[in-house]
């Protein structure tokens, strides 16, 4: 019989159809659950007693790899196994009700098609994009390279299933500058005009903080931010300390995982308080010595943008007459203001140069962090860069 199928069925296992055959008490077995109609036909004109066959539903995605990691996929049995078909499966199995993202199809394709450029040009190991609400925390947009057909999830190798946007934990480099610089001006310890000394590197015990385009100068802060100086972000935090920076970060929901609808997120990794010295106060002050998702950068910039108020990241739509979110205040609007500002400065007169859009008035943050290795030390020779943007920066939507 195996045989007999085979020659109908090319890709089935005849060792494992008689294996199964072969378990004792076993009533029945399935031989293949994606037959088509044809196969179907084929395998009736054997004329092979006792065999059977079941019409089941199947789930189809349209638009192939586009949005994947979001979807996740489903087994053969339409369980769902990642993404939000993993995460929603009990409710899509009860409730034929429609399940509403908040994913514009539309900028899901644009932002895929704007990250894959550096990713093939680079010749990357990987890249990701998110697009996300500065006014609800809704999701619109996320993209993870590699990807891979959602209606094939089970064939996929595992780095075209890795969602880098929230299961990777890289170190965010000088994007996290956003963070120093939002703290230190709520604090009220650091004003916008105040100057810092970047004439030379900072020694702290056996290590020395570098600038990668030096000035020789005293900085004031939105030049700090302009020209991207880690001794002058060090400097700050040295003002503020330890506690003050891990109580914002805390705050901000670096230290934890963000509840998004996708069983692949993961939380941040962090030093333990018992070992967060003034050391590592400087580092994390520039994007060293911490590693966060993606997710995590983008939740955090929201309120530095939005006026300081801080929303939960989610995939799902507003419900039809819902009121809107309300959020948690974490900074003031002040210092969301001065922020915006600094952060126009850094594409009209610093290093995201590059973000100048002829009638938008974008503003953003650059970011290099050195790769760190298999060995626990800095790949000299891979990077990881990252962009932090919003806009209209004078109302950020």
């Amino acid at each position: 019989m195996a045989a007999k199928l085979a020659g109908v069925l090319p890709k089935l296992d005849q060792a494992k159809v008689i294996a199964d055959l072969s378990v004792p008490g076993k009533k029945f077995v399935y031989i293949d659950r994606n037959m088509t109609a044809a196969q179907e036909l084929a395998v009736n004109r054997l004329g092979i007693p006792g065999l059977y066959f079941e019409n089941t539903e199947k789930r189809h995605y349209p638009e192939g790899d586009l949005a994947a990691h979001i979807l996740g996929g489903v087994t053969v049995g339409n369980h769902g196994i990642a993404g939000v078909e993993g995460y929603f499966d009990q409710r899509l199995q009860s409730d034929p009700a429609p399940l509403r993202l908040s994913i514009d199809i539309g900028i899901e394709g644009i932002v895929r098609q704007e990250v894959e450029k550096p990713f093939k040009a680079f010749e990357a190991s990987g890249a990701c994009g998110i697009v996300m609400s500065a006014t609800s925390g809704r999701i619109l947009a996320m993209v993870s390279l590699p990807d891979y057909d959602a209606g094939n999830l089970g064939n996929a190798p595992a780095d075209e299933r890795f969602n880098r946007c929230v299961t990777g934990d890289y170190e965010p480099g000088s994007v996290f500058k956003l963070q120093t610089i939002s703290m230190a001006l709520n604090s009220g310890l650091i004003h916008y005009w105040d100057r810092f000394d970047t004439t030379h590197p900072l020694r702290v015990g056996r290590f020395t903080v570098t600038d990668f385009e030096p000035t020789h100068k005293w900085l004031a802060v939105p030049e700090i931010l302009a020209v991207s100086s880690n001794i002058g972000a060090s400097r700050i935090a040295t003002i503020l300390g330890p506690q003050i920076q891990r109580d914002w970060l805390r705050k901000m929901g670096f230290f934890r995982k963000l509840g998004v609808q996708l069983p692949e997120a993961q939380p941040t990794l962090y030093h333990p308080e018992s070992n967060w010295g003034l050391t590592t106060t400087m580092t994390v002050s520039f994007g060293n010595g911490i590693s966060v998702t993606p997710l995590h950068l983008v939740t955090g910039v929201v309120p530095i943008v939005n006026g300081g108020i801080r929303y939960h990241p989610t995939l799902l739509a507003a419900d039809t007459g819902a009121p809107p979110p309300q959020g948690e205040r974490v900074m003031s609007p002040q210092t969301s203001d001065i922020m915006r500002a600094l952060m126009r400065g850094v594409v009209m007169s610093g290093t995201g140069a590059n973000a100048r859009v002829p009638g938008y008035l974008v503003g953003g943050k650059t970011g290099t962090a050195q790769v760190v290795g298999p060995n626990g030390t800095y790949e000299k020779h891979l990077n990881n860069a990252s962009f932090m943007a919003a806009f209209p920066m004078n109302d950020p939507r």
